[in-house]
């Protein structure tokens, strides 16, 4: 398939290239271009052999291989897809005429070997040659010379989206094609290339659309457990074209949004969607992304109405793109905040209580945006997140954490707006972990968590520093040196913090 662009030092990063193979049966005899290689592109002149009928198997043989009275030639057995038919000399009217500048696939000259090539000069009806240009050919100078190949030992180069589908192979050529062309993206973009064909977009469009019709055909029963992990790698390939292609992505934006990102079932592509095309917050010009906004806002609420119906990890992703999108757009989200936050707490006790710690990271992310104004919503947030944090939920734990590193204003309104039952509660709990050992490595994030809430609390204490210094600080120094002992130093480093807190 096509070479997408060129990275670094104009030295050019290419993608492995698939051929065009015609679905009609190849005969034993037949000569062909065979791929004989796995883990590279190897394209060789071979003839057919034998045909298995039931795996659809090639034997082919090289034929620059060996010598026939000693050794004898090289063998390979090939799927269908690997082998491209390669015309007789008596069928040049039956074969392609080629055009300028097409990409192709041709036998280099004095060689039995396959590499792909640009077409300078084409064949006329009747000619028995095309004059190419090969990749990689140049001299020290840069200097590409032209090549005439015979023309039944050319053929184009295909995309992906227009592979036959006609074999459960094809399954696995595509997903290579998605993680070479996801490899590349993310090389482009650690390397500040930003000029990304759109043909790369429609190579990706059109394999998504495709996905539903596989799921459904019968001949790919076998490996139909490959497609969500086919869907997830064109997701991240689709995330790091939007990154690669930055706000150039506005050319896109509404067929990605109407065609593919519905089609994917992958909520989480609208967040980094967004934050690809974000604002600054003082420009001129923030309609259409406020319109991008409202309507990625509006399928959220659609899918959060219908959460209970949901299979447990659709919905988990629907709860994570609700954090996501909110992060994503920034600012820009602050309008919706208080709309969602309620339709959150009012489908909350409808889903599984598994989800519990999901509807607590999205409560908490929308709060960080733009806090609560609804006394119910506060209400319900608060309920489930001290239970949470009372049940020794770590991402309860981490979520609360967040909340009071926001700063002394949120510090204080979680202080009033969680009774001092819980507080007194919460301390106990930590004294617990205090004096409880040895730690399990699996209890490192729960007590981690617990030390670093307790340091950000200490300055808004009341009528604790008796406390501090009788009941917790002992606890601390012994904490810290069995820590120190069985060095676990983050534990040990984060009683220290504490420890210091309550000194200050």
């Amino acid at each position: 398939f096509r070479s997408v662009f060129e990275v670094g030092n104009g030295r050019r990063v290419k993608e492995e290239f698939n051929v065009d193979i015609p679905i009609k049966e190849i005969a034993v005899g037949s000569q062909v271009a065979a791929r004989v290689a796995r883990s590279h592109e190897l394209w060789i002149l071979a003839s057919v052999i034998k045909v298995d009928s039931m795996t659809r198997l090639y034997e082919v043989e090289d034929e620059d291989s060996g010598d026939e009275e000693t050794e004898g030639k090289r063998h390979h057995l090939v799927p269908r897809d690997w082998i491209v038919p390669l015309p007789r000399e008596d069928q040049i009217n039956e074969w392609i005429s080629f055009k300028w500048n097409q990409k192709v696939l041709a036998m280099y000259p004095n060689t039995t070997s396959f590499y792909p090539a640009i077409v300078v000069i084409p064949n006329p009806p009747g000619s028995l040659y095309v004059v190419v240009k090969f990749e990689d050919d140049a001299d020290e100078l840069g200097y590409s010379p032209e090549r005439k190949v015979p023309f039944r030992f050319v053929t184009p180069i295909k995309n992906i989206d227009e592979l036959p589908w006609d074999h459960p192979s094809h399954m696995e050529l595509g997903q290579n094609f998605v993680e070479s062309l996801r490899d590349m993206l993310l090389a482009a973009y650690s390397n500040n290339f930003n000029h990304i064909q759109l043909d790369v977009y429609a190579t990706l469009e059109a394999l998504v659309l495709r996905l539903p019709t596989l799921s459904k055909d019968r001949m790919f029963k076998s490996v139909k457990s490959m497609l969500p992990g086919l869907r997830d790698t064109i997701v991240e390939a689709l995330t790091a074209l939007m990154y690669c292609m930055g706000t150039k992505f506005w050319n896109i934006q509404e067929n990605f949004t109407k065609n593919l990102a519905l089609k994917l079932a992958d909520p989480l592509v609208f967040s980094d969607m967004l934050f690809v095309l974000r604002p600054a917050t003082d420009s001129a010009d923030t309609k259409n992304y406020n319109d991008v906004v409202d309507a990625v806002v509006n399928t959220l609420i659609k899918s959060l109405h219908q959460l209970p119906r949901y299979s447990k990890p659709l919905a988990k992703k629907i709860l994570e793109s609700v954090s996501c999108t909110a992060q994503g757009a920034g600012v820009f989200f602050n309008s919706h905040v208080e709309t969602i936050g309620a339709l959150l707490v009012e489908v909350k006790d409808e889903c599984p209580s598994s989800l519990r710690s999901n509807f607590i990271s999205a409560l908490t992310r929308l709060y960080l945006i733009s806090p609560f104004q609804s006394v119910e919503t506060i209400e319900s947030y608060c309920d489930v997140l001290s239970t949470a944090v009372l049940n020794l939920k770590t991402t309860a734990l981490e979520d609360m954490l967040l909340l009071l590193q926001n700063g002394t204003t949120t510090i204080k309104w979680l202080l009033s707006a969680i009774p001092s039952e819980f507080w007194m509660s919460f301390l106990e709990m930590c004294t617990t972990s205090l004096s409880s050992f040895p730690v399990f490595e699996e209890d490192i994030p729960l007590v981690l968590a617990q030390l670093n809430i307790c340091t950000l609390l200490v300055p808004h204490q009341s009528g604790m520093n008796d406390w501090n210094q009788t009941t917790l600080k002992p606890l601390l120094s012994r904490f810290i040196t069995q820590m120190q002992e069985d060095e676990m130093i983050e534990l040990a480093q984060a009683a220290l913090a504490l420890e210091f807190a309550i000194k200050a």
